[in-house]
């Protein structure tokens, strides 16, 4: 499995290639933006390929993903919370939809992160919102994945962020 494949260089699709070209029993899930907006450094003879000869043996299949829609964020938080979609206050949801755009990893992450900080709270109308949903005007406190690593990293111990600042000055590679 590979994802974000986008960013690929030309030589590591020359590899996929040749893994897809001579492989027996070879099963590839391969991640990557729309192509259209993000363009692929494959060889053009093998993407034209892949989307003719190999689509048409059953080699190649395209599977284009789209962003949850209202009601799968709604069944999402329910289901990531364990209560009734019927338990879900409507400005609850609408914003953890608007904060996430509907991206699933992103929405995952900013449910996990609500549930384990327990940031829900029963309303005065019996249903369940953020704890700061007692205005209307609330929001999550992230308004992206940056924000929410933010958010989580700084809800580590003292001792935990400051070895992952000092692994961040360091480096991939020193020497000791």
């Amino acid at each position: 499995a590979l994802d974000d494949v986008h960013w690929m260089d030309e030589m590591s699709w020359k590899v996929v290639q040749a893994i897809f070209e001579r492989g027996q029993n070879v099963l590839s899930l391969i991640g990557s933006r729309p192509p259209s907006a993000n363009p692929l450094t494959l060889d053009k003879t093998f993407w034209s390929e892949l989307q003719s000869t190999y689509r048409d043996d059953g080699r190649y299949l395209e599977i284009s993903l789209q962003p949850f829609n209202e009601m799968e964020v709604q069944q999402m938080i329910s289901f990531t919370l364990d209560i009734g979609m019927n338990e879900i206050d409507s400005s609850f949801w609408r914003n953890v939809f608007t904060t996430s755009g509907g991206m699933p990893h992103y929405l995952s992450y900013a449910l996990e992160t609500i549930k384990r900080n327990n940031l829900t709270i029963k309303l005065d109308n019996g249903l369940v919102g953020l704890k700061s949903s007692e205005g209307d005007d609330s929001k999550l406190g992230f308004g992206s994945v940056n924000e929410l690593l933010l958010y989580r990293l700084d809800a580590l111990d003292a001792t935990v962020r400051n070895a992952l600042h000092l692994a961040a000055v360091l480096g991939n590679d020193f020497d000791l």
